[in-house]
């Protein structure tokens, strides 16, 4: 995502399951929420691993001019 906010997701299939990684640019957790709201109510059976939270600075571009 690299400085943009939003939401980006990672969908992989493997060994008989699937994996989804979910990383955004802003605290609230209401798309995740969503997310497995939805794979409860269509009894999916589903695992939560830990938060990950981290920070990382704004990309900068510096220009040496001539």
């Amino acid at each position: 995502m690299s400085g943009t906010n939003g939401l980006s997701t990672e969908m992989l299939a493997i060994n008989g399951g699937i994996s989804v990684d979910i990383l955004q640019s802003f605290e609230n957790d209401v798309y995740v929420k969503d997310f497995t709201d939805i794979l409860a109510a269509n009894n999916f059976d589903f695992k939560i691993r830990d938060t990950v939270l981290f920070e990382v600075p704004n990309d900068k571009l510096s220009r040496e001019h001539d």
